[in-house]
Order: C-alpha cells, then sequence, then structure tokens
C-alpha cells in the first residue's frame, strides 16, 4: 500500500482512477478490511497533503487510536486551510481525544464544515450525560 501506483494516481481521460488506486480507495472505505494502525500512520506521512480526499479516508479508519489522531491534529489543522473534510473525519472519530472535539468546537478561523461536526459531537455527548 505504500507504493506510489497505489495511493499516487491521476484520472484517466474518463476522469476514472487507476484499477490499482481505485481498489485501494474501496478498501479504505470498507473497515470490514482490518490495516495495522502502523501502516496508516505511515500512509498518512507519506501523502502528507499529496491527496486530501485519501488523507480524509485514513482519518475515518477505526485503527487510529487516540494518541495517533492528536499526534496528527496539529497538522490537520494546517490541512484544514485546504479541506475541512480531514477535520470533520477527526471530530467524528470516536477515538478522538473529546479536549481536540472542544478545541476543534471552539476555532472560529475554520470552515463550519470542520466546526460544526465537534460542536455537534459535544451536543450528543452532552445529551448523553443529561440521559442518565
Amino acid at each position: 500500500m505504500l507504493a506510489e501506483e497505489f495511493h499516487r494516481a491521476e484520472v484517466t481521460d474518463l476522469a476514472l482512477y487507476p484499477p490499482k488506486f481505485g481498489a485501494f480507495r474501496d478498501t479504505l472505505i470498507d473497515h470490514s478490511v482490518a490495516y495495522p494502525e502502523a501502516v496508516l500512520v505511515k500512509l498518512i506521512k507519506v501523502i502528507s497533503g499529496d491527496d486530501l480526499s485519501l488523507l480524509e479516508l485514513l482519518f475515518q479508519r477505526p485503527e487510529l487510536t487516540s494518541e495517533t489522531l492528536a499526534d496528527f491534529y496539529p497538522q490537520a489543522l494546517v490541512w484544514g486551510n485546504q479541506t475541512y473534510t480531514i477535520l470533520a473525519a477527526i471530530a467524528n472519530h470516536p477515538n478522538t481525544p473529546i479536549e481536540i472535539v472542544r478545541d476543534l468546537a471552539g476555532r472560529k478561523e475554520l470552515p463550519v464544515g470542520a466546526t460544526y461536526p465537534a460542536q455537534h459531537r459535544l451536543e450528543k455527548i452532552e445529551r448523553g450525560k443529561t440521559n442518565r
């Protein structure tokens, strides 16, 4: 998966991904396909800002631990200047530390596509506390 043929692909003239690249994306979308977290971390580092839509899929993976999400949060804030989807994935990830969700929810300089998911998650957590 770390080979460029899997994670660096130009779309064809018909606006389609090459088969290997498309198959790789499909496995990232399918959470029943397990990836070792170490591989996901290497992919995030290798891809960096080259393919933000692929990074979004990586940050949705359930294998990512709270430590990994916290480690990449500062970089995700930088990527958030280009696209909010990575931050939205982090806000919705069940392993994201609550401190990060709170920080993201309170940011005014980011698009609402990044902050609303964090605010919504905080509201959901608060509703869960009052329903007990």
